[in-house]
């Protein structure tokens, strides 16, 4: 915050990009875990963990004492809510956020969401660096 402040009165244009990363725990790129070093049979491994998997919902009614089990679904992508590698899963995902940053930005990354603000003297070169930032979050080398 104080480098904030600090922009703002050195009369710098100043600007953020917030961004709700909650659904970054529900995908994950193969390929990313791949470049990380998940060969061989722990590829094997991690693939069967993530694809092909069903999963059903109970429903408790404590009123009745009458529990209902749904029929049960494939889950065409996500990560197991809840399990221990969540953390790792999201880790990997966001891995390459801070290098598709422009050199002046900062990003602050936590669990649920991301802000990146930039502090740059030059309002065509803020645009040009806003747009290279968003281009690399919705478009990145890494198409897998």
């Amino acid at each position: 915050m104080n480098e904030l402040l600090l922009a703002l009165n050195n009369k710098l244009t100043v600007g953020g990009i917030f961004c709700d990363l909650e659904k970054a725990f529900d995908f994950v790129k193969l390929s990313k875990c791949e470049f990380y070093g998940f060969r061989g049979t722990n590829n094997v491994l991690l693939r069967s963990y993530l694809i092909g998997r069903y999963q059903s919902v109970l429903i408790d009614n404590s009123c009745s004492n009458n529990n209902t089990i749904s029929e049960q679904g494939r889950i065409k992508h996500g990560i197991p809510q809840g399990s221990v590698l969540d953390p790792l899963f999201f880790m990997l995902n966001i891995s390459d956020f801070p290098n598709i940053t422009a050199d002046l930005s900062k990003p602050v990354i936590s669990a649920f969401d991301t802000s990146i603000i930039i502090a740059i003297p030059s309002p065509s070169e803020f645009k040009e660096d806003i747009k290279n930032i968003i281009d690399n979050i919705f478009f990145p080398l890494d198409n897998n």
